[in-house]
């Protein structure tokens, strides 16, 4: 009895020694360590929820069709008529009118679309799984009938009343609806911006994109009426923390001139169908001379993840079995609670950069970033841009302009001094 109740101190004093040997070794090796949570924003932690949006398709070989060079150019009459019909409230209101939709004219389905330019304000991603094809000469134009039906409360159509002319096409007599050349132009200089989105990495997607939207901005019922919602992004507050907070060791050559601050940024997008995105984007953009030295995670794909994924045992024993350990930064060492791959940062020792989601890493919900921010010495105001932007899947509901959808660019405001 004796030997065993020893046998059992003996195991227990040896346990308390490896435990604590463990922790002092941990300890030893990761004396500054930032643990990165994988919660989900808490109310105090939110900054802003943002609209995140679209713009109904504008098919390019209309755009082809319509473009004349400097002549007289419009939307073709039957385009518009069908559109209409398919457009149920547009349809109920030629009926109250007491019209015949079998027999109405133009004009009818003209006024009609005016009468009720409200309901397209408030249309459901449901309302636009199908397109509308109709023949002109010899090609079938497929349109989103609820852009089209839109129109006559935009700027594009020159009057309340549609002004036509004939012009063929293909060979035969097509009756068109005059448009303003001038607004058109404008629409579709936007359009061309976001079809080339479509192809582009995706800091320059974001960029056109923003810039398309501001454009739409001169032309504001036609924005309201291309414009759709696709869910929500909220941003979280920035955590900052100075380089002395997080004990970074910098070269002498960037302290001297500069203030290093370690930024914690924080995104997470709501209410999409995660099925029809194929990558998701967070992006910030800092004033002239304020640059990012470093980016955590800077690469995160299926090859790192295989080294990654299994934290040393000092790191297990802090955080967890799901820790990924992302290396040193400056001799910080980082750890994700958990992280999906495929993560790609952009914009390394420049004003603009962003991370980049793709595969499993495209999941709704928050995800953090770590951008370690390099600003000229005395400032007191660091001025960024956020913006989050998602690439959905080239026949996701069939009507994504430059398949791109994204925030407006927020402004943020972060006082450090």
């Amino acid at each position: 009895m004796k030997r065993k109740g020893l046998a059992i101190l003996i195991l227990f004093l040896m346990q308390i020694s490896y435990t604590g040997c463990a922790t002092i070794k941990a300890n030893y090796l990761y004396p500054y360590m930032t643990i990165v949570s994988d919660d989900d924003l808490s109310h105090e932690q939110i900054l802003s929820t943002e609209p995140l949006f679209g713009y109904r398709k504008f098919p390019a070989e209309l755009f082809k069709i319509i473009d004349t060079e400097g002549k007289q150019i419009g939307i073709p009459a039957q385009v518009f008529i069908e559109s209409a019909k398919a457009t149920p409230w547009v349809k109920s209101a030629i009926t109250k009118l007491g019209k015949n939709p079998s027999t109405a004219t133009l004009s009818d389905w003209y006024m009609a679309s005016k009468s009720t330019a409200d309901f397209g304000k408030t249309s459901t991603k449901k309302t636009m799984e199908s397109l509308n094809c109709t023949q002109i000469g010899n090609d079938d134009v497929c349109v989103d009938p609820i852009l089209m039906a839109s129109l006559p409360e935009t700027e594009i159509f020159k009057s309340d009343k549609p002004v036509t002319f004939v012009r063929p096409v293909g060979g035969q007599a097509v009756d068109w609806i005059e448009v303003d050349t001038k607004n058109f132009e404008a629409f579709k200089c936007s359009y061309d911006l976001l079809s080339s989105a479509g192809h582009l990495p995706s800091s320059q997607a974001q960029k056109r994109f923003k810039y398309a939207s501001a454009s739409m901005a001169s032309l504001p019922f036609l924005a309201n009426a291309t414009e759709f919602n696709a869910g929500q992004v909220t941003f979280g507050k920035p955590v900052v923390y100075t380089a002395a907070e997080k004990k970074l060791v910098l070269p002498e050559s960037v302290v001297s001139t500069n203030d290093v601050y370690w930024i914690e940024f924080a995104v997470s997008f709501r209410d999409i169908e995660i099925r029809n995105i194929e990558q998701l984007t967070f992006g910030v953009t800092a004033t002239t001379g304020v640059i990012a030295l470093e980016l955590i995670p800077l690469r995160f794909d299926k090859e790192i993840s295989t080294t990654r994924i299994f934290s040393s045992p000092e790191i297990k024993i802090r955080v967890g079995d799901k820790a990924v350990e992302i290396g040193k930064v400056f001799e910080q060492t980082v750890v994700y609670k958990s992280l999906k791959y495929t993560i790609v940062a952009e914009g390394l020792q420049e004003s603009e950069f962003l991370w980049t989601l793709t595969e499993d890493a495209v999941q709704p919900g928050a995800i953090r970033f770590i951008g370690i921010i390099q600003a000229p010495k005395g400032k007191e105001i660091l001025t960024l841009q956020f913006q989050a932007s998602a690439k959905t899947r080239p026949r996701y509901l069939g009507i994504v302009q430059g398949d791109i959808i994204s925030t407006k660019p927020k402004l943020v405001e972060i006082r450090v001094k």
